[in-house]
């Protein structure tokens, strides 16, 4: 995993990496259909499973020892994980590297490429997550 600092890519040139990589760009406004964020977008559920390329930021909620941190659109976005009566969900996604990684905190954008799987349930972290990148690799824009 590389966190050296890059340039920022414009999208199209951030659509022809994800394509070069053989991923499928995603991005915030795809996690949902509408307003209804009570179940992951028609175009989510046909990705879950694909290797998939997202940007974001890293959240203050991170657990480097189970190799696992949140992915979030902007610095200081809302707590990710719905409010209990399953009615609302954030466009948040929980990150999972690969064991034996060092993850560190890094402030800035990210490029995140990994396994996209997709669906309400209780993950590895221990906490009921409708999005996760699972086998991910990033990199500091």
């Amino acid at each position: 995993m590389s966190v050296s600092p890059s340039p920022s890519p414009s999208a199209a040139a951030a659509t022809v990496s994800a394509a070069s990589t053989g991923n499928k760009a995603i991005d915030w406004n795809g996690f949902f259909d509408g307003d209804d964020q009570t179940r992951p977008s028609e175009h989510f559920w046909d990705l879950s499973g694909q290797q998939v390329t997202i940007k974001g930021f890293m959240g203050e909620v991170l657990s480097f020892e189970k190799n696992w941190f949140l992915l979030i659109p902007e610095p200081g976005a809302e707590c990710p994980f719905d409010n209990g009566d399953e009615t609302y969900w954030n466009k948040i996604m929980i990150v999972f590297v690969p064991e034996g990684s060092k993850l560190r905190y890094t402030s800035g954008p990210l490029e995140i490429s990994g396994r996209l799987d997709v669906g309400i349930k209780i993950d590895e972290s221990g906490y009921k997550t409708m999005f996760r990148l699972y086998d991910a690799s990033f990199k500091s824009l």
